[in-house]
């Protein structure tokens, strides 16, 4: 067995142990009143949000629920991502995409902002341009407003007779 297969081997044994720690929770989230369970050590270590909410002195950080008002389906994604490093682009339609991305921004986690905003260049259109110049923007993702910008100038005919 070559090294590189005996790493990548490792690596998903990795993100299978830390998937497993997700379910074995020591927190749980309350969000639009679904009980979501969480694992404090695993999201402190990948957050400084989560760190200070979790283990700092923060009446959150002594309680096993945590209530949150964040919108449910974004933070599913986010809240797997932090446990398993995995973020399923491809599986999530624009809309859900910028959902993760305005709630990335909030919990300041840059990675996942980098991914998704890189990921909606590729995937830019006229019918979701506007959207996600509107998500660049409140983002402060300066490259995606030019990308957008740049878009929109070469299509703009169609941008401007499209609904969105």
């Amino acid at each position: 067995m070559s090294t590189q297969k005996t790493t990548a081997d490792g690596f998903d044994a990795f993100i299978a142990d830390m998937a497993s720690l997700h379910m074995n929770s020591d927190v749980e989230f309350l969000v639009e009143g679904q009980r979501l369970p969480g694992h404090r050590q695993v999201l402190a270590s990948r957050s400084e949000y989560f760190r200070a909410l979790l283990c700092g002195s923060m009446v959150e950080s002594r309680q096993r629920t945590v209530r949150l008002k964040v919108p449910l389906e974004p933070f599913k994604v986010i809240l797997e991502y932090l446990h398993t490093g995995k973020l399923p682009l491809s599986s999530l339609d624009v809309d859900m995409l910028i959902d993760v991305l305005d709630l990335a921004h909030f919990y300041c986690l840059v990675s996942v902002e980098t991914l998704i905003t890189g990921y909606l260049q590729q995937k830019m259109s006229v019918s979701h341009v506007c959207a996600i110049l509107d998500a660049a923007k409140h983002c402060n993702r300066e490259q995606s407003i030019e990308e957008c910008h740049k878009f929109m100038e070469q299509n703009a005919y169609d941008v401007l007779k499209h609904d969105s």
